[in-house]
C-alpha cells in the first residue's frame, strides 16, 4: 500500500466492496449455490478454495479463476460455478461501476458427521 492510501489497481477498497463480497457469500450459502459433487463425497474430499471473481468496468464477470485449490478439480470447479451464480443474482453496487476490480471468495467443502445438520457444511469466509 502506498503512503497515500491508494490500493493496487483492481483491488476495491472500502466498505462497499466488503458489503458486496458479503452479499455474494451470503447468496452462495442461503441459496445453496455451492454443490458438493457425489464423487467428492464418496471419496471424502474436503478443503477450502479461494476463487478470484474478476468484475469488468461494465459490472459483468470478466473472469473467474482459482487462486488456491482444494487439490480436487471437481471441487474447485464447483466453487467457480457458485461464484458465477451468485454474481448473476447480485448486481454490482453503482459505486463500484466504471472500474474493473477483483473479489476474493474463500469457499469451504466439509463433510459433517452430525446427522442433525446438513451433511454438507459450507464455511463461507472472505479474505
Amino acid at each position: 500500500r502506498q503512503a497515500s492510501g491508494a490500493q493496487a489497481p483492481g483491488v476495491p477498497d472500502g466498505s462497499i466492496a466488503s458489503q458486496y463480497r458479503y452479499t455474494l457469500l451470503t447468496l452462495i450459502g442461503t441459496r445453496r449455490l455451492l454443490r458438493y459433487p457425489q464423487e467428492a463425497r464418496d471419496n471424502g474430499w474436503v478443503g477450502n478454495t479461494v476463487v478470484i471473481l474478476m468484475i469488468g468496468v461494465d459490472g459483468k464477470v470478466a473472469g473467474i479463476r482459482t487462486a488456491t485449490s482444494t487439490g480436487h478439480d471437481v471441487l474447485d470447479e464447483q466453487a467457480r460455478i457458485a461464484a458465477a451464480r451468485a454474481k448473476q443474482l447480485a448486481a454490482v453496487p453503482p459505486q463500484l461501476l466504471g472500474r474493473a476490480f477483483e473479489l476474493r471468495l474463500t469457499l469451504g467443502f466439509s463433510l459433517d458427521d452430525n446427522p442433525a445438520t446438513d451433511p454438507v457444511r459450507m464455511r463461507l469466509q472472505s479474505c
